[in-house]
């Protein structure tokens, strides 16, 4: 095998597409000083080879030649791309190359390995780390040309021809992130052959220095705990490395504000409660079938950002009857997480709203359908109780309800109190202490109301700060 030909690189690999039937590429790198000469070359995905050549009468906005420049991207696509039936548009540039079959290989599958094999039936470059739970519309990007080290892009429909979303001129990277016990555990791994030794400088409000050596293919960790923190965005910094991500110290912090599962299109709304811009691209929504949906864009703070499913290919379905959605930022930590059914409201064209940002999306009572059809997008819910009320506001699941049936019966308070919850009868004869809790601001419990009798209840809260009635009615 000729040693120019070690410089090419598979670069990127589409093997998902939004368009299956003509979506599918593959992108080799030059990464050499010298023109390689493509001519007999194949490609082989496992299960089909086929020879790479050019396309016949290109558009005038890219170029098809079996040479490639030095230190150039080119890219090898479904023939079909170019039948003027294929709904996925790449924005393609540079050199654009097709092969001698309907599609790339059998069909690029998503565990498939994938080599380019010169006219010999030498291998010249491969792909073997497929990436299984990558997400429809996303490739998978190599994050530095010397290193076989890859991850799924940060952008819908990849980036052919042009430098990965994920690339770093760095041999380190962030290998994982995790949360334990309130410590944030950084794991840092070594890609190269070398010792690597630096100053590493961590920045969320303030800057933490760590003079840091970590052995050839070697991990080191690096312990920080949440409570020191001071922003929810948190930047890693060395020489030739600049990383960012966001972490949830607080909540709430980035939050599901409002979602619209039962009308004709779908959507969700995303509410910043921090105060700073967020990067949308670093999140994404994970439902109740572990499918998966990448945001974009970026949230000014307090501000709000819709997504709808008419507008995102790659939109996740909301379930009607009931469904489970958590906000993750990258390295899977959690933000936000929302398990609502319909018996929460929010049926056709009316929004399921959340009350107010500081109470868990978990719980059902957070949640009220809107006074408004078709919802409040982009704007505070109509649903909306401030912080300042909270304390003074009570949660029945039904005033009017049939004897026999539960009740569940919740309040929020500013602060930590010492609760004793008593129920009433409509002239003020107290029939039962029937909760009590110590040094909370929540309160939540069930009622079984089969041991009363029709008619007009009161609740009392009593605390040593809280004193507050509410009313249901028991129907026969």
């Amino acid at each position: 095998m000729s040693f120019l030909f070690s410089f090419i690189v598979i670069n990127e690999v589409m093997n998902y597409p939004s368009d299956e039937s003509c979506g599918e590429f593959v992108e080799i790198y030059n990464n050499s000083s010298d023109t390689i000469y493509l001519n007999g070359f194949k490609i082989i995905d496992g299960e089909d080879i086929d020879f790479i050549t050019t396309l016949q009468n290109p558009p005038n906005y890219i170029s098809s030649r079996t040479f490639i420049l030095p230190y150039e991207y080119t890219l090898i696509i479904d023939p079909d791309y170019f039948s003027g039936n294929c709904s996925v548009n790449y924005n393609l540039q540079g050199n654009v190359l097709i092969v001698d079959d309907a599609s790339v290989g059998n069909g690029i599958a998503k565990n498939d390995s994938i080599y380019i094999l010169n006219q010999n039936n030498d291998t010249i470059a491969k792909f073997q780390k497929p990436i299984l739970n990558i997400q429809m519309g996303y490739s998978v990007e190599r994050i530095n040309f010397d290193i076989d080290e890859w991850g799924i892009s940060n952008v819908l429909n990849g980036t052919p021809n042009y430098q990965n979303s994920i690339f770093s001129n760095s041999l380190i990277k962030v290998d994982t992130i995790f949360i334990v016990s309130n410590i944030l555990k950084i794991i840092l791994k070594n890609l190269s052959n070398s010792t690597f030794s630096d100053n590493i400088k961590i920045i969320s409000g303030d800057t933490l220095n760590f003079n840091i050596t970590i052995n050839p293919n070697s991990t080191y960790e690096i312990d920080l705990n949440l409570n020191t923190l001071k922003s929810i965005k948190l930047e890693i910094l060395s020489q030739n490395f600049n990383k960012f991500f966001y972490i949830p110290i607080t909540y709430p912090t980035l939050i599901i504000n409002e979602i619209e599962y039962d009308a004709q299109v779908e959507w969700f709304e995303i509410y910043n409660n921090s105060e700073i811009e967020v990067d949308l691209s670093k999140f994404k929504i994970r439902d109740l079938a572990k499918n998966e949906f990448h945001l974009s864009g970026k949230i000014a703070p307090k501000g709000f950002k819709v997504f709808r499913a008419d507008s995102f290919p790659d939109f996740i379905t909301l379930n009607d009857n009931y469904e489970s959605l958590i906000l993750l930022s990258e390295f899977n930590l959690m933000f936000d997480s929302v398990y609502y059914t319909s018996s929460y409201g929010g049926k056709e064209n009316y929004t399921l709203e959340k009350i107010n940002p500081s109470l868990k999306g978990y719980l059902s009572d957070s949640w009220k359908s809107s006074l408004y059809e078709f919802g409040t997008p982009n704007k505070v819910n109509s649903v909306y109780i401030s912080d300042s009320s909270l304390n003074l506001e009570i949660f029945i699941s039904n005033k009017r309800v049939k004897r026999g049936e539960i009740l569940t019966i919740s309040a929020y308070l500013s602060q930590n109190d010492d609760i004793d919850v008593y129920l009433f009868d409509d002239i003020g004869r107290l029939i039962n202490k029937v909760y009590s809790v110590r040094n909370t601001n929540r309160v939540i419990f069930n009622l079984n109301t089969s041991n009363l009798r029709g008619g007009i209840y009161i609740i009392l809260f009593k605390g040593t700060k809280f004193n507050k009635k509410a009313y249901f009615r028991i129907v026969e």
